[in-house]
């Protein structure tokens, strides 16, 4: 209700991960607003079933985590579903190793540009793995020469430069942005 009609407004096509186990949470996107992202250009892709740090679970509870994820939201959208991104950014070898197994590619959100902008905050054409796609998350107070500054080192660098916005609200969150 607030982030969709922005990217609508400026022409930006986006890719949501979203939580199929949450869509009858009321605070939480829809199978309706689902469909309607994608039906207007948008990326709907997997972030799990329901928002758990993937790194705390037994073997079975991942599977569940990200098959389930990603044979619900196919369901959802009538179309495959390729892409993910973990809860928290949080991974280890054996997270990955089962993220290879049911999607192509998975994006982290290691990038850190509060202290300047290296080549660990843009994706590389030379360095690129799609099972480590570097994120930036933008923060509340993330002013935006830091995100300029970013954007100038990705083009410098023939680079490719990810930003997350965790939400788009009137929140108190940090990760919260005003529309």
């Amino acid at each position: 209700s607030v982030a969709a009609p922005m990217f609508q407004k400026y022409g930006l096509r986006t890719t949501q991960y979203v939580l199929p186990g949450m869509v009858k949470d009321s605070g939480y996107l829809s199978i309706e607003q689902m469909k309607a992202l994608q039906k207007s250009g948008h990326e709907v892709a997997c972030h799990s079933m329901d928002h758990p740090d993937l790194t705390s679970l037994e073997n079975s509870d991942l599977e569940y985590q990200l098959a389930t994820c990603k044979t619900q939201l196919a369901t959802i959208l009538g179309k495959p579903v390729d892409d993910f991104a973990s809860p928290y950014g949080h991974t280890n070898p054996n997270v990955i190793s089962v993220i290879k197994k049911n999607y192509k590619t998975h994006r982290n959100t290691n990038g850190d540009i509060t202290n300047g902008v290296n080549e660990f905050d843009v994706n590389i054409a030379s360095k690129f793995n799609a099972y480590d796609i570097i994120g930036v998350t933008v923060r509340r107070d993330t002013p935006v020469s830091q995100l300029k500054e970013a954007v100038d080192y990705a083009i410098a660098h023939n680079g490719w430069l990810v930003i997350t916005y965790h939400q788009v609200d009137e929140g108190p969150s940090q990760f919260g942005l005003d529309n």
